[in-house]
C-alpha cells in the first residue's frame, strides 16, 4: 500500500513536537542556516510533510512545499548499495565476487582483490573522489570518463584493511549494475524501485518533467566548509550536474518519496508497506 500524504496531526504523534519542530525549521530558515527545508514523517501507512522556507534565496523565490524536489546529494549512495543488493538476490552477483569478474577492466592497478562486498562498505581502498575531479568537472566529462579512470587507479591502502569514505567506490558500484543487468542506472532505478514505489518525483539525473519543482542548492551556508557562490566551480545548479547522474550523488527526490523508499525496507515478507497490524497508541 502506498503512503497516503496527510495533515501533521493525523499521525497520531505528539502534537507539541510536532509544533516544536516546525518552528526549528522555521528557525533554521530565520537564521541563515538554510534557505528552505523539508522533512519527512511517515508512521502506519501516512506520511506528512513539514517545510519552511524557499527554493531559493531570493525573496521572491516559491515556498518549500511537500511537492519540492532536492537533490539529496550522498543519500544517493544507499539508493545504489540496494540496486547491486536486489541483482544479489536474484542471484545475478555475489557480495563475494571479485569486481573483475564483472568489470575486467577494473582489475588494474592491483585491484583484483577487491569484491562487491568491498566496495559496499568502503573498504577495498578506493578514494573519495577522483584526483582529478576537479578537473573533469570543469571539463563537464561523462560518467563514462570518471568511471574508466577509477578503473586504472591504484589503491589507497591494502584492500580490507582500513575504512575509507569512497564515493568512487559507488560509481564503481553503479557501474557493476549495469554491466550485469543491461540497463543504465538511472532506468534501472526507474524501473526496479521509483515506479514500483510511486516515487514520482524521483530521478537519478534530473529529468526536465521536475525542473521547475527543484531547490537551488546554496553551499554559501557558514560552516558547510563547501566552495560556495561565485567560486562554486563545482556547479552543483549547472545543467550538466543536475543531468550528470553520479551514483554517490545525482538523486533527486521529495521527503516523502524517501519515506516510500524507506518504508520499503520495513515491509514483510509478504510485500506489505510495513504498516503495523497493531493499532497506534
Amino acid at each position: 500500500m502506498d503512503l497516503q500524504l496527510t495533515d501533521p496531526q493525523e499521525l497520531r504523534l505528539d502534537q507539541s513536537r510536532l509544533e516544536r519542530l516546525q518552528r526549528r525549521l522555521q528557525a533554521a530558515v530565520d537564521a541563515g542556516e538554510t534557505p528552505g527545508i523539508s522533512v519527512g514523517i511517515a508512521r502506519h501507512g501516512l506520511a506528512a510533510v513539514l517545510s519552511a522556507g524557499r527554493v531559493a534565496p531570493e525573496a521572491g523565490a516559491p515556498p518549500v512545499t511537500p511537492e519540492t524536489v532536492f537533490l539529496v546529494a550522498s543519500v544517493t549512495k544507499p539508493v545504489v548499495a540496494t540496486a547491486a543488493l536486489l541483482l544479489v538476490e536474484r542471484g545475478q552477483l555475489a557480495l563475494d565476487q571479485p569486481v573483475e569478474e564483472v568489470l575486467p577492466e577494473f582489475a588494474e592497478g592491483g585491484k583484483e582483490g577487491v569484491t562487491i562486498r568491498h566496495l559496499l562498505t568502503h573498504t577495498s581502498g578506493l578514494p573519495d573522489m577522483l584526483p582529478e575531479n576537479q578537473a573533469l568537472r570543469e571539463e563537464h566529462a561523462p560518467l563514462t570518463e570518471f568511471v574508466r579512470r577509477v578503473c586504472r587507479l591504484g589503491l589507497d591502502f591494502p584492500v580490507g584493511t582500513r575504512i575509507q569514505y569512497q564515493s568512487m567506490g559507488t560509481a564503481t558500484v553503479g557501474a557493476v549494475v549495469e554491466r550485469v543487468d543491461g540497463r543504465p542506472l538511472p532506468r534501472f532505478l526507474k524501473e526496479e524501485f521509483f515506479q514500483p514505489l510511486s516515487m514520482e518525483a524521483s530521478c537519478l539525473g534530473l529529468e526536465d518533467r521536475l525542473a521547475d519543482r527543484v531547490v537551488r542548492s546554496d553551499l554559501s551556508i557558514p560552516g558547510t566548509g563547501a566552495i560556495s557562490g561565485p567560486r562554486d566551480r563545482l556547479g552543483w545548479n549547472s545543467d550538466y550536474w543536475r543531468h550528470f547522474g553520479a551514483p554517490w550523488g545525482g538523486m533527486f527526490a521529495t521527503p516523502l518519496d524517501l519515506c516510500r523508499l524507506l518504508q520499503m525496507f520495513s515491509a514483510g515478507a509478504n510485500g506489505e508497506t510495513g504498516r503495523s497490524s497493531a493499532p497506534p497508541p
